[in-house]
């Protein structure tokens, strides 16, 4: 399954979509067991996060490869990670209320994470409990300092695929004077066919809602390129979207 060079960031903001008519339109795309996952997920938010990342997921893998929905195979690695079988293609997929993400590569790893800003306001226990010192010491009092370093941790765990067998206080992000962003890992990882990565991303807010952090591991530093953005309509259609990183992350440091 030969996959066209791909890196890409689609983002669906949901608010307003007809789910109604979106199911009507769409449902056949999920498979059998997709469908049966779809009915035990009680909470309705949950629900069309599922439903819409399914769908627009295999809408553009059948755009990349040219395979068919039907004909789509996936397999879950050990750590929960999931694959489109016989392609080369990585893709991750993140949702917070209103705004669900999927980032598709063909040329290395990439991990994303989005949070809706505004839905929890125990930053501070957390980043106590979970982040590294050196966080938490850049955090201080600032919601922004916080939910920039969860998405990046989090994309940087979903990057690795290793899940929370990862420690959290294992690795840090800090932030230089030029505002670019700088990963330390104290216990770097040997994962898959990424022996010594270039580690490349970005970090952004918008929508005065929203906080996303995107990385990638490539074998080359050539390939290290900011992904194209695109937004997702209430047709399903993807169109270019404007989306400037605050943040950079520009290091060679090797797992």
């Amino acid at each position: 399954m030969t996959a066209k060079l791909t890196n890409q960031l689609l983002l669906c903001r949901y608010e307003d979509f007809d789910f109604a008519r979106l199911e009507r339109t769409y449902f056949s795309l999920l498979s059998k067991e997709e469908v049966e996952r779809f009915h035990r997920i009680k909470h309705r938010d949950t629900q069309k996060q599922f439903f819409l990342t399914r769908i627009v997921l295999k809408q553009q893998l059948e755009k990349i490869t040219g395979c068919s929905p039907d004909a789509m195979q996936f397999q879950t690695s050990k750590h929960g990670r999931p694959s489109l079988i016989g392609s080369s293609i990585d893709f991750n997929v993140s949702h917070t209320k209103n705004l669900i993400a999927i980032a598709l590569n063909t040329q290395g790893r990439i991990g994303v994470d989005v949070e809706n800003i505004g839905r929890n306001s125990q930053y501070s226990d957390i980043a106590q409990h979970y982040f590294h010192e050196k966080e938490c010491e850049q955090i201080g009092s600032s919601a922004t300092a916080f939910f920039k370093i969860w998405t990046l941790k989090e994309a940087y765990i979903k990057t690795l695929g290793l899940g929370l067998q990862k420690p959290l206080k294992s690795f840090y992000f800090t932030f230089n004077t030029d505002n670019k962003i700088a990963l330390n890992d104290t216990a770097p990882e040997k994962f898959l066919q990424f022996k010594m990565p270039f580690i490349s991303g970005y970090s952004v807010s918008f929508a005065e809602q929203f906080q996303l952090a995107w990385i990638q591991f490539s074998h080359q530093r050539s390939n290290r390129t900011l992904p194209e953005v695109f937004q997702v309509d209430s047709e399903l259609n993807t169109t270019a979207h404007q989306l400037t990183p605050d943040s950079l992350i520009d290091t060679e440091q090797r797992s």
